[in-house]
């Protein structure tokens, strides 16, 4: 084994928000459970409040609540898959990298996990550890977390003006950790003109999300889709979503006149009401499989009727799109 370092002003490092402390092993830096943004329940997130002191940023941080229960399967024999401590306060983000106090500026590799839209983490395969991908490909590489399914995704537009943009906070909260990245990728050695997203499966499906939002235009240069399929399992409406929205709270109690109490509820109270309903709100459908962000002010168009072709030939100011097959 080779050195470790983790002490009281090493490896530090200052960000927008304040100082934070990570670790040094085998040649490569960790930070671990950065906090990117915050947010309020089903509302758009929003910078960090500065802190005092230096913020250990040793080890993961909390990660989404699934929307359906996950359970043990032979199959974890395979992939190694790891839980964690979850949190509906889920903006943080992990970063490895050889080039802290360089002035280097190597590449940024942003990574998206998949999981559909409804769980999974930057930390639920023993893969998604990036030392290999960090020594190897000479990059620096961040992964995130950011609320998934009804937490990310529930359409309440319906409700009131504030929940306008309820059904795709959680691609807002993939953008916070874009503008967080750009904003201080620099300290760690990472060019903040030179990043590349990329995600598998449901990750595959957030980054073509990414490319289309037009707030997000200029916050990446390049685009790795990777098993990311879109149709035909989110040919869900709209209306469906809405759907799915009224029946959850009528499951809860909850109507128009009493909506703010959605936001007070537990997460696992709501998460529960959804799954008991999945089933008979749309027959024969995969619950994981329900959630997905709809047309907003933040995403003008339905992302799933945008062919992969259409969004390559928009560019994108310049953005290169990759789209490798794995299934």
């Amino acid at each position: 084994m080779g050195r470790f370092i983790c002490d009281y002003d090493k490896p530090v490092v200052a960000t927008t928000s304040g100082k934070i402390r990570g670790y040094f092993m085998d040649d490569v830096f960790y930070f671990k459970g950065v906090p990117y943004a915050e947010a309020e329940r089903f509302m758009p997130p929003h910078p960090v409040r500065p802190w005092e002191g230096i913020l250990n940023c040793t080890a993961y941080g909390h990660v989404c609540p699934p929307s359906v229960p996950v359970a043990r399967t032979d199959n974890d024999f395979i992939y190694g898959m790891t839980s964690w401590p979850s949190s509906e306060n889920c903006q943080n983000l992990n970063i490895w990298t050889t080039a802290l106090g360089s002035g280097k500026k190597l590449p940024v590799m942003f990574y998206i996990h998949g999981g559909a839209l409804s769980w999974g983490s930057s930390i639920e395969l023993k893969s998604y550890e990036a030392t290999g991908l960090c020594k190897k490909g000479d990059v620096v590489v961040v992964s995130i977390n950011h609320r998934l399914n009804l937490l990310g995704f529930m359409n309440l537009s319906a409700y009131g003006e504030k929940y306008r943009n309820s059904a795709t906070v959680g691609l807002a909260d993939i953008e916070a950790a874009l503008d967080w990245v750009r904003d201080n990728i620099s300290e760690f050695g990472g060019d903040p003109e030179n990043i590349t997203i990329f995600g598998h499966s449901g990750g595959g499906m957030k980054v073509q999300a990414m490319m289309q939002i037009p707030s997000a235009v200029g916050k990446f240069q390049k685009a790795i889709v990777m098993s990311g399929i879109t149709y035909p399992y989110f040919d869900i409406t709209n209306e469906q979503t809405a759907e799915v929205t009224d029946a959850i709270l009528a499951e809860l109690g909850i109507g128009a006149e009493n909506i703010d109490q959605l936001e007070k509820l537990p997460v696992q109270e709501i998460l529960n009401a959804f799954y008991r309903v999945s089933e008979s709100v749309l027959p024969g459908r995969n619950a994981s499989m329900i959630w997905k962000p709809v047309p907003s002010t933040r995403l003008r168009k339905p992302l799933w009727l945008m062919p992969l072709e259409r969004a390559w030939r928009r560019k994108r100011s310049g953005t290169s799109l990759c789209c490798p097959a794995t299934d």
